[in-house]
């Protein structure tokens, strides 16, 4: 028997690897990849192949940046390879 812990994230990275990339797909991704918390203080936009991420505070954009690499590779599963190649991340 599988527990459901490890069948729901390859169930939605099926789901949503399969999804047009739409500028909600890139947010569901972006919450999916760093959790309700961060999720709540930031904005993202991918420009290009640059996700624009907005955040509210000094703070946040430096665990954004400390963390951007298991971030990218998070949401490389769910966009593919490539879709983000970078962050630019800006305090409001």
């Amino acid at each position: 028997m599988v527990p459901v812990s490890q069948l729901l994230p390859d169930a939605i990275t099926r789901v949503v690897s399969q999804a047009p990339l739409t500028p909600e797909k890139v947010e569901f991704v972006w919450r999916f990849a760093v959790g309700p918390a961060l999720a709540k203080v930031t904005t993202v936009s991918l420009q290009g192949r640059v996700l624009r991420v907005v955040t509210e505070g000094a703070a946040w954009q430096r665990e954004i940046e400390k963390a951007s690499a298991t971030i990218r590779s998070r949401m490389a599963r769910l966009l593919g390879d490539g879709v983000v190649a970078g962050f630019e991340v800006v305090v409001r």
